[in-house]
């Protein structure tokens, strides 16, 4: 099988000079592209996604304007169902897998805020959900509480007990137009407030 290699096309927006600003572009390895439906995950002065192959994190960084690779842990590799998120002020990575229904596992975060080693959590959590379309979205800054999306459902669970924090799920109501027959619902937390956002603070820990 012959893989093509794909170039990325980037521009910034500098909100300081309220203009577009074109970057270098990024020229992926074989057989790798970005999952651009996704939303990325902000994390000390980087922004974060998968790419489609599942076996790095494609990196960004807002100081630097710089992009780079970062290779996902061998036992890893070819997940399919692998979500990033924020563990503890570093970039971590959450996993599904089969278990009596959909089971939900921490399996690695980065040594460092800037590093580029992963290890395993002190304390792994996981929680299981019967649904085959769950997925999380959001987890809450305690570590402890993650906002779990079905196809047409959301709902809060505690990973330390390992239940939902209300017995029932949150009902979505998707528009009429909305092709059922499909599974492809994508949920995203959404900062609804007008506060500025500094990408670039200083007071990060290293």
């Amino acid at each position: 099988m012959q893989y093509k290699k794909f170039t990325v096309v980037c521009e910034g927006f500098d909100s300081d000079l309220f203009a577009w600003k074109r970057l270098d572009h990024v020229i992926l390895p074989k057989g790798e592209f970005l999952q651009i439906s996704s939303v990325p995950v902000s994390n000390n002065r980087f922004l974060h996604w998968l790419t489609t192959s599942n076996k790095n994190v494609f990196r960004f960084c807002m100081k630097t304007e710089t992009w780079s690779l970062l290779p996902l842990p061998n036992d890893l590799l070819y997940s399919s169902s692998l979500v990033l998120t924020n563990y503890e002020g570093k970039l971590g990575i959450i996993r599904w897998r089969p278990k009596s229904g959909r089971e939900l596992k921490w399996t690695w975060v980065l040594d460092s805020t800037f590093g580029k080693s992963w290890v395993n959590p002190k304390e792994e959590k996981s929680i299981v959900e019967e649904d085959k379309f769950v997925k999380p979205v959001w987890l809450h800054p305690s570590n402890d509480v993650i906002l779990m999306a079905g196809f047409d459902w959301v709902g809060l669970y505690n990973m330390k007990t390992n239940n939902r924090m209300k017995p029932q799920r949150f009902k979505v109501s998707l528009p009429y137009s909305f092709d059922y027959t499909s599974s492809s619902v994508n949920y995203f937390p959404f900062r609804s407030d007008y506060e500025k956002l500094d990408l670039n603070e200083d007071d990060v820990e290293t």
